[in-house]
């Protein structure tokens, strides 16, 4: 299994690929509830669902090239909507975390759709 990374828009340096470690996680997600106090001392829930915009996905992998890291710190700092192929799926969305120290790559990823 491996996770490309690319940018929404044209460039020539992507894209990434990465082989994944054991601490991905894919599958990170919080339903659309809401629970709201009532004025009996109850409450009212409503349950709205899960979209895939909910989810979160957290990467952990190693990159062997600091060409391959270079790459990727420059997507994230020159570009703001990324693709994600990983096993779930394809996703659209933006990265809200990278961290990147000698080839160790943690990235946190919000979706959009």
């Amino acid at each position: 299994m491996f996770i490309i990374l690319s940018t929404a828009t044209a460039d020539a340096t992507a894209p990434v690929i990465m082989k994944p470690l054991p601490e991905t996680v894919l599958r990170d997600a919080r339903a659309r509830v809401t629970r709201t106090a009532t004025l009996d001392g109850g409450c009212v829930i409503t349950n709205n669902g899960l979209a895939a915009a909910d989810r979160t996905p957290e990467i952990r992998a190693r990159i062997m090239t600091k060409a391959a890291c270079d790459v990727l710190w420059n997507l994230f700092a020159n570009h703001t909507l990324f693709t994600l192929s990983t096993e779930e799926g394809f996703f659209v969305g933006a990265i809200d975390r990278l961290k990147v120290d000698n080839g160790d790559v943690k990235l946190k990823f919000l979706v959009k759709e």
